[in-house]
């Protein structure tokens, strides 16, 4: 069976009473069929006594196999530029589909490239993996269409204290395809910070040493699909 999956036991016996060992898993225990839905491969024995309570002269067996669970993945939600292809990252398995069809090459591959025009605000996929017993799972992912080409957008102030909410300043990217730099400069021009990666940013220290509050400097740029640079300068605060 598939992982969470249940099925029924059928047993049989000739004798006054019986038991299934073991329980555990099982709904009906006290029946000849009960429902079994093991989150591992299991071993489960009927056996019977007679109106004495001695055993009969044999107990059965049946074993309950279990495929272990699949671990879908769809990839983390993002933000597009209207007609700019992106590729969607699927994983987990063996087959995939994605749904809705709508705007991909190939609906049935692990990874489809998609393209939303204009007309479309956001997408939710809803991607559904399955292997070669015919167990799934799903997983989705949210695309947002950005509409007035590429950027880079960089929040006005972060709060590095640690509650995981706008902890880091570090640019989000759309329709941008390569980072070329990002840089963070204090009043008196000196460089605080600097990453060409995406999903890197600054914490508010330098060289370990925690930043004043205070307005902070930034510079970034990237180039989209076409080559094309897009330059963004400006200033963020920094709130202890």
């Amino acid at each position: 069976i598939c992982f969470g999956e249940r099925i029924q036991l059928a047993g049989n016996i000739v004798g006054s009473s019986f038991s299934w060992s073991p329980s555990n898993a099982l709904l009906g225990s006290n029946t000849l069929f009960p429902m079994a839905g093991p989150s591992k491969t299991t071993q489960y024995i009927l056996s019977a006594t007679d109106t004495l309570g001695c055993p009969k002269p044999y107990s059965d067996t049946v074993t309950v196999y279990v495929v272990p669970p699949i671990k879908a993945y769809a990839g983390r939600d993002t933000v597009v530029t209207a007609n700019q292809p992106i590729q969607l990252q699927g994983s987990g398995g063996t087959r995939f589909q994605w749904r809705p069809a709508t705007g991909l090459d190939n609906p049935n591959t692990e990874n489809p490239v998609a393209v939303l025009g204009s007309d479309i605000d956001s997408i939710r996929y809803i991607l559904r993996v399955s292997d070669v017993n015919g167990c799934y799972a799903e997983d989705d992912v949210v695309i947002r269409v950005f509409k007035n080409g590429p950027d880079l957008y960089v929040p006005s102030g972060f709060t590095p204290n640690g509650d995981g909410k706008n902890d880091v300043l570090r640019p989000v990217a759309v329709g941008i395809t390569q980072l070329i730099s990002f840089r963070v400069f204090n009043r008196w021009g000196q460089l605080m910070f600097e990453t060409n990666q995406f999903g890197k940013g600054w914490d508010g220290t330098y060289n370990g040493v925690k930043q004043a509050s205070g307005t902070y400097v930034f510079e970034a740029v990237g180039t989209d699909i076409s080559g094309k640079q897009v330059y963004r300068k400006g200033t963020a605060v920094l709130i202890r």
